[in-house]
């Protein structure tokens, strides 16, 4: 890439949060904001990146500094245009904006996405992402530079990575099922849970509680049923034909914010909470966890998830940094 031997970290995933790029790492609690410069280091361009964005991966660990891993070729990619310098129209971003769904990871020659739209892998350019992000240079006015954006915008709207505005200027929501799940999941459940009458629902049993408490600025997680949870919750329900609920009762809902998680614990008391980590709900998880057990020490927090390390080293390093978690799983986690 710069010198043979750097280059990005197969871990890598890059996604769009708050109208800018950023980077993630499995190890690294935060996303890391990816500039311009960052972006063009991470997919290789040649000429554009600096020695200080390359030696600021390296620290941060998306560049790694050893032999190359090896990369299974892909057999459906198909490359976008490379214009050097992606040009985009100085309205581009009143007109589109990029799909709330689209993740890459930094491959040979760019960025590697998936296109559900036509089903294949796409390699992006290093340079159609600093456009996108409205960082690259304003739309030039010549027709050469005309011809090139339009080129450009119709490979990004053909594969999905991008869609037309409605014409609203504010940030949109989108008006739709999700989104009145995802009200109900943070606010609706507190509501309903002041109807509930806990020691008739107990009867005696001790609550169980499901919770991914997701970051509403990361729009791949707005208002999404975590399925990881409702198989953990099925499993339970029907393991030994429902023997566990004689002991346990299973509060059901899946609580998606901490505020949601504290607001059952108050209604039901202290039990066994299931924290499913994801990248966008493990901020929210950790804050809940701590706060169970400020609320009442009996609590059993259980952690699993992608999220989960995987390595000892790792493990003992997530118990000392938060004393909260009691129970670790790795892989998966019904049994």
């Amino acid at each position: 890439m710069h010198r043979k031997s750097v280059h990005p970290n197969p871990k890598c995933f890059i996604s769009v949060l708050q109208n800018a790029w950023v980077g993630w790492l499995p190890e690294l609690e935060a996303p890391v904001k990816l500039d311009e410069a960052r972006l063009f280091a991470l997919g290789g361009a040649p000429g554009l990146s600096t020695p200080e964005a390359i030696a600021d991966l390296l620290a941060q660990g998306f560049l790694l500094d050893e032999a190359a891993p090896f990369l299974p070729p892909h057999t459906d990619i198909m490359p976008m245009p490379d214009p050097g310098k992606a040009v985009f129209p100085a309205d581009f971003h009143q007109v589109y904006r990029i799909n709330h769904h689209l993740g890459l990871r930094p491959y040979t020659g760019g960025f590697l996405a998936y296109s559900t739209q036509q089903c294949c892998h796409v390699l992006l350019p290093a340079s159609t992402l600093a456009g996108l992000a409205g960082r690259g240079p304003k739309q030039a006015d010549d027709d050469a530079a005309t011809s090139s954006s339009a080129v450009l915008i119709d490979e990004l709207l053909k594969y999905g990575f991008i869609v037309q505005r409605d014409g609203v200027a504010a940030p949109e929501v989108r008006n739709n099922s999700a989104v009145a799940f995802a009200r109900y999941a943070m606010g609706g459940v507190t509501q309903e849970l002041q109807k509930r009458d806990p020691v008739k629902d107990l009867a005696g049993r001790i609550p169980i509680y499901f919770a991914g408490c997701i970051d509403l600025a990361m729009d791949m997680s707005y208002g999404y049923l975590n399925l990881a949870l409702g198989m953990i919750m099925a499993s339970t329900k029907a393991y030994e034909g429902g023997r566990l609920q004689e002991r346990y009762y299973l509060v059901p809902h899946f609580f998606m914010t901490p505020a949601a998680v504290m607001a059952a614990a108050e209604t039901y008391g202290p039990g066994v909470a299931f924290f499913s980590n994801y990248i966008w709900a493990h901020e929210g998880n950790l804050l809940a966890s701590e706060q169970l057990k400020d609320l009442d020490r009996r609590f059993v927090t259980v952690f699993g998830g992608p999220q989960a390390p995987s390595y000892s080293k790792d493990v003992l390093s997530l118990y000392d940094r938060h004393s909260h978690i009691d129970v670790l799983v790795r892989g998966e986690g019904e049994i």
